[in-house]
């Protein structure tokens, strides 16, 4: 359950500020908010407090705010072709069932980490229509696509990238 502890209280449309996050918990070194505003991920609604964002321990989160929100906002674009193309799965499906598979993708949580050395790591889990037993996850550093799998590990993942 999260505590409402806020840092102000602002927001511009299509800009977050740090009213727009909501104090979560402390995990290891990490320190986790909560967005409190709606957004898009991958060109469709996404709730709000389902974003999570980890700070290190010792950094504050307004440090990170401009990042983080021009990061969203790159995050709510089209990411169709992209998604394909790591996608290995999808290699062999024909055309329409590609355009099928990117306009069904529902987004279940969306875990963004600022690393020690500022880059920002997304994990974003995902349900798709080839597979309802498990997560897709997606995994991005800065605004690279690293990979996209089915039920990968977000810490295996962040301990590769920030080690």
């Amino acid at each position: 359950m999260a505590i409402n502890i806020f840092v102000g209280d602002f927001y511009e449309k299509g800009k977050f500020k740090s009213g727009c996050f909501v104090w979560d918990k402390k995990y290891e070194d990490y320190k986790t908010f909560l967005l409190k505003k709606e957004c898009l991920i991958f060109e469709k609604n996404f709730n709000k407090e389902r974003l999570e964002i980890a700070v290190p321990d010792k950094q504050f989160l307004t440090n990170y705010i401009e990042k983080i929100s021009e990061y969203i906002n790159w995050l709510g674009g089209n990411f169709k072709n992209e998604l394909m193309k790591t996608f290995e799965f999808l290699h062999n499906k024909d055309e329409l069932l590609k355009d099928k598979w990117y306009e069904k993708l529902e987004i279940l949580a969306v875990l963004l980490i600022v690393s020690e050395n500022g880059k920002i790591l997304a994990h974003i889990s995902t349900g798709d229509i080839y597979n309802d037993s498990d997560t897709l996850d997606i995994e991005i550093t800065e605004k690279e696509i690293i990979q996209v799998g089915y039920d990968l590990d977000p810490s295996l993942y962040h301990d590769e990238v920030s080690g």
